[in-house]
């Protein structure tokens, strides 16, 4: 009867159904399992302590204590079983991973996750690089694909100037063109050198050139010298033989030493009045020139160093071909400006 007893004792205490004790084991139970982290400091060598206050087993109820001795209830009694137990799990599934041909190292565990932890890091920053360049994104694309029907494809600028491949300054572009060491004609030295020693008083020659206008609005186009050999535009800088009478519009060229042979536009007097010329300069001076004055006189011009021979009609009181009368034909000018031949055509006025 008192077997009957114990093993129906034995049999609620395991199940812990209709135990009178079921309070006291579950307290058990609870001392059990917090008592070895409490006194997990002292088992760090991972051997059993010495001490007896803090590994020493756990009193027991009376009844529990008797149970002992079936073996078939074992508390944990100290925190060095603990770990054995702990120990012994680990050691259990080292074996099952060398029996996978898997070797686990703590080290390379910890690198991956450190590694997890900067990926993470990155992919938040990446994140809110995004955040914040998207609306910088977004304004620069409605800005590039802006539609300024204004100024749409239009360049704007005062001055430009280009360069060879020696880095020579050789075409200026602007309104007026921008000043350039390069040029001859802005440098006074190189101008008393080239163009001042072919006259007799140089320093005179010097004297009229600082009153010369060198500016022009539009394009002047140099040689690999520094001599200006095509201009084009308004206001155009003046030959270096003298001040032009009024201001021209259109295209000059020179020779290779900045001498002016050419040029066609459109001439503005002092007056306000405009003029059409297209001459063609030799080295001596003026050779043709085709014009069309403000006063209503046509002419070709052909000159030369025995005087000049005019071509053409001019209406009364001319003073092209010095006429009183309506006049058409030719008339001839000596060196010094004297009238020496006149011939009109028979029938025209």
């Amino acid at each position: 009867m008192l077997s009957v007893q114990f093993s129906q004792l034995r049999q609620s205490i395991i199940r812990r159904e209709g135990c009178p004790f079921r309070h006291l084991v579950r307290m058990l139970r609870w001392a059990l399992y917090r008592f070895p982290r409490r006194t997990r400091k002292s088992c760090k060598r991972r051997r059993p302590c010495s001490g007896l206050l803090k590994c020493a087993p756990l009193p027991l109820p009376a009844a529990a204590t008797s149970l002992t001795e079936t073996q078939h209830l074992q508390p944990k009694a100290s925190a060095c079983s603990v770990y054995s137990q702990k120990r012994s799990t680990a050691r259990s599934l080292e074996s099952g991973a060398a029996e996978n041909n898997m070797e686990i190292k703590p080290t390379e565990i910890e690198a991956l996750e450190a590694r997890l932890r900067r990926l993470s890091r990155q992919v938040r920053w990446l994140v809110l690089y995004a955040m914040l360049s998207l609306p910088l994104f977004v304004v620069l694309t409605f800005t590039a694909y802006r539609v300024n029907t204004g100024h749409a494809g239009v360049l704007r600028a005062r001055g430009l100037v280009i360069e060879d491949s020696a880095g020579r300054d050789r075409i200026l572009l602007g309104a007026p063109i921008p000043f350039s060491a390069d040029r001859v004609r802005t440098d006074t030295h190189r101008v008393r050198r080239h163009w001042a020693r072919t006259y007799a008083a140089a320093s005179a020659y010097m004297q009229w050139y600082q009153n010369y206008r060198h500016g022009a609005y539009g394009m002047v186009v140099m040689n690999e010298d520094g001599f200006d050999r095509v201009l084009v535009g308004d206001r155009l800088a003046d030959p270096n033989i003298g001040r032009r009478m009024f201001e021209m519009a259109g295209v000059v060229w020179n020779d290779a030493k900045g001498w002016e042979l050419g040029g066609l536009g459109v001439n503005t007097t002092a007056d306000g009045k405009s003029r059409s010329v297209v001459g063609v300069d030799g080295s001596d001076g003026e050779a043709v020139h085709l014009v069309s004055l403000e006063d209503g006189t046509r002419g070709i011009i052909i000159g030369g160093q025995d005087g000049r021979l005019l071509i053409g009609k001019s209406p009364r009181e001319g003073r092209f071909f010095r006429n009183k009368e309506p006049f058409t034909g030719f008339l001839h000018f000596d060196s010094s400006g004297k009238v020496n031949w006149r011939q009109g055509i028979p029938g025209r006025p």
